[in-house]
């Protein structure tokens, strides 16, 4: 089954008169895994080649090539056996249509409901002409992060202790248990919110509480559906939550 990647790009002539636009991505399948094999892309009233090969971190690199005043550009990509595709477009604010030269995406996942990235002064961090979104829906708010318990609430239960997530990159956590022992997590994050993850074959022996070692037990038992959510708050700052079938909640603050 083919994946199909739609990319609308709207934009206005003083954008795509330049000669070209360089897009710099990162794919994710809907499950949240990260696609590494290569893209085909295809242009309308316009061309696009692939800039080297997909590296090691899994990143995408295509300029795009314009031709005429068209104010719409159609970016298709087509990866086999990878679930459904994306649709995104892509507005530019007037201010910065002459100076967008890249646009470097981290995380580009499929969702069910088409994207959109807005790309000016607020919604990017600018290094030059090069664009980075800073919305939550094209990165990983986690990762880099140190999660640190809040609370767990259950049936009208709640408690707290010390409990840390360490998340070392965009799908490896650490969890520690006990005083001494940790063990490594791999995880996804799904675009319909499911937390799917996977633990190194070690085991933790030892552990500081009785809600330490349930919090752990049910990172171990894969077949327990868990989906996250995340919440901003301004003064307060962002958590993350996972929650079980029987809507007993995990909230961590970072």
């Amino acid at each position: 089954m083919k994946q199909l990647l739609l990319c609308f790009l709207l934009s206005f002539p003083s954008l795509l008169s330049a000669d070209s636009l360089d897009v710099v991505f990162r794919y994710y399948a809907e499950d949240g895994r990260l696609v590494h094999r290569p893209l085909s892309m295809t242009i309308f009233d316009g061309q696009a080649t692939q800039l080297g090969k997909i590296d090691a971190g899994g990143w995408q690199h295509w300029r795009i090539g314009y031709q005429g005043e068209a104010l719409k550009v159609e970016v298709k990509v087509e990866v086999e056996n990878e679930g459904n595709g994306q649709e995104l477009t892509i507005q530019v604010h007037p201010d910065w249509k002459a100076t967008l030269k890249t646009l470097v995406i981290n995380r580009l996942q499929v969702s069910r409901e088409a994207q959109v990235l807005k790309v000016n002064h607020l919604t990017c961090r600018w290094t030059a002409g090069i664009a980075y979104p800073v919305e939550y829906r094209f990165n990983n708010p986690i990762d880099g992060q140190e999660l640190k318990f809040q609370s767990w609430s259950c049936a009208g239960l709640r408690d707290s202790v010390s409990i840390s997530l360490h998340v070392l990159s965009d799908s490896v956590m650490l969890f520690r248990c006990g005083k001494n022992d940790a063990i490594l997590i791999k995880y996804y994050l799904a675009s319909d919110g499911k937390f799917y993850r996977s633990l190194a074959p070690l085991d933790c022996g030892v552990f500081n509480s009785t809600l330490e070692q349930r919090f752990y037990d049910l990172l171990k038992d894969s077949t327990i559906e868990l989906r996250y959510d995340l919440r901003r708050y301004d003064l307060e700052g962002t958590y993350f939550s996972l929650t079980e079938p029987t809507n007993c909640s995990w909230l961590f603050g970072f």
